[in-house]
C-alpha cells in the first residue's frame, strides 16, 4: 500500500485537473456532447473511470484517491459559516 505524501496529492490533483480540461475540450469540440448538455465534469469522471486503475490502468492514481472526498467535504462544511450572511 502506498503511503500518503504531498507528492501523491499533487499528482492526483494534477491528473484530475487534466481530466477536467479534457472534458471541457470535448464539450467544446464535439457537437453531440453539446446537444446532450453533458457537463465537462461528468465527461472527466467517465474518462477517469475508463483510463484509471479500475479501467485500462493508464492513469497512475494513488490508492489514497478515495479518501480525498471525505477531507474535502469536511473542508466545505467548515467554510460554510464564512459564506452565510447574517440578517438582523
Amino acid at each position: 500500500m502506498n503511503e500518503f505524501s504531498p507528492w501523491t496529492l499533487f499528482t492526483d490533483t494534477g491528473l484530475i485537473a487534466l481530466l477536467l480540461l479534457t472534458g471541457k475540450l470535448l464539450r467544446i469540440k464535439v457537437r453531440l456532447v453539446q446537444r446532450l448538455f453533458i457537463p465537462p465534469s461528468l465527461l472527466a469522471g467517465f474518462l477517469g473511470l475508463a483510463l484509471g486503475p479500475g479501467g485500462l490502468g493508464w492513469l497512475p492514481f494513488s490508492h489514497q484517491l478515495g479518501t480525498y472526498a471525505g477531507i474535502l467535504i469536511a473542508l466545505i462544511f467548515s467554510c460554510l459559516p464564512f459564506s452565510s450572511s447574517r440578517q438582523a
